[in-house]
């Protein structure tokens, strides 16, 4: 089960130590975080956010096996999974679409990132993830949010899976 501390922020963040409206993106902040597209984003102009734990054991098994390769134990025992949906850039000037999937199994635990329709903007914006110490941390090799649709690790255009329990890869 995830814990009810994981925060949702209408700007594409995710944080576990204490809710934050921080729209301008800073790498080393102090804090745990994954930002599948961190920026400033503004749904009462349109596009939905939605969130929801998932222990249904079909939806589960199609989540392992997204991240088989990685997961070399059982299967997936949980998942909580973070939809932004055509939410328009505050700028007025695109919208973008994406969703973060975080799982776990009694030995790991998976952040599984999913990008659909993501717009160019000229707005400050970061993609990835940090831990409070910055032991861990990734930034995506891309230099437009647009190109996020476009890379992957798990061979498939757009989605990227990481292990972030502090284990090896």
């Amino acid at each position: 089960m995830f814990s009810p501390a994981c925060q949702v922020s209408n700007n594409g963040l995710l944080t576990f130590t204490g809710p934050t409206s921080d729209c301008n993106p800073i790498l080393h902040s102090g804090k745990d975080l994954i930002a599948p597209l961190w920026t400033h984003l503004d749904n009462t102009k349109g596009g939905t956010i939605s969130y929801r734990e998932e222990t249904n054991i079909t939806v589960l098994a199609q989540i392992t096996a997204t991240v088989k390769a990685n997961l070399t134990s059982s299967a997936a025992s949980s998942a909580f999974i973070v939809t932004w949906d055509s939410v328009p850039y505050y700028s007025g000037r695109g919208v973008a679409t994406f969703q973060a999937v975080l799982l776990s199994n009694e030995d790991h635990s998976f952040m599984l990132v999913n990008y659909g329709n993501v717009s160019w903007t000229d707005q400050t914006w970061l993609a990835g993830y940090d831990t409070e110490d910055s032991v861990s941390s990734f930034t995506m090799p891309v230099s437009n949010p647009h190109d996020l649709s476009s890379v992957g690790n798990t061979n498939v255009d757009g989605r990227c899976s990481f292990k972030v329990d502090g284990s090896s890869n």
